[in-house]
């Protein structure tokens, strides 16, 4: 990855240096990525992720995802979103994406998808309510069907369901099973 230029703010830069040094400690890596999706700062975690050989393909997605949130954001409208990425030799990263006055935070971190998507179901923030849920949503149960395997009141299953919608970032039931099938909505 080219060399992230050091023209920041110097409160800003002092602020993403510290923040990016805690979230080295948890496995965590921080870019800051212009409009263009241009990388102008690289935490050294980051640039271990997607630094290596052959992680030509998840840099661009890096940078389109990041690109994308500044592009569909107007006035800086954004509501934070999280994306999987995959490059060509299976190495995967979920990336969150913030915006900021100065581009687009990018967080990203290694993952190691289990085949019903339950550890990216965990990086979304899903309960250990909503992850039941969801897999049942997966598996195209109705509310009533999944209250009554999980032995809940279908309202509190269509509470669920909204949180659920909502943390990933879709509209429907069937986008929910693409997120947790292949991290795609």
């Amino acid at each position: 990855m080219a060399a992230p230029s050091k023209m920041l703010p110097s409160p800003f830069q002092v602020l993403l240096e510290r923040l990016s040094s805690g979230l080295d400690a948890l496995d965590v890596g921080l870019l800051l990525c212009a409009g263009d999706g241009a990388p102008r700062f690289l935490s050294e975690r980051a640039g271990e992720l997607l630094g290596g050989a052959g992680r030509d393909g998840l840099r661009r997605e890096v940078a389109r995802v990041a690109r994308a949130a500044v592009e569909q954001s107007p006035r800086g409208l954004h509501r934070p979103a999280l994306h999987r990425l995959v490059d060509g030799a299976g190495f995967e990263v979920a990336a969150a994406v913030v915006l900021v006055p100065e581009g687009a935070l990018v967080f990203v971190r290694a993952v190691q998808l289990g085949r019903d998507g339950e550890e990216f179901a965990e990086a979304y923030g899903l309960t250990t309510a909503e992850r039941a849920i969801a897999r049942l949503l997966a598996k195209r149960l109705t509310n009533k069907e999944i209250a009554d395997e999980l032995g809940v009141s279908p309202h509190t299953v269509k509470h669920h369901v909204e949180r659920i919608l909502h943390k990933l970032g879709v509209s429907s039931r069937k986008e929910v099973r693409g997120v947790l099938r292949d991290g795609r909505r």
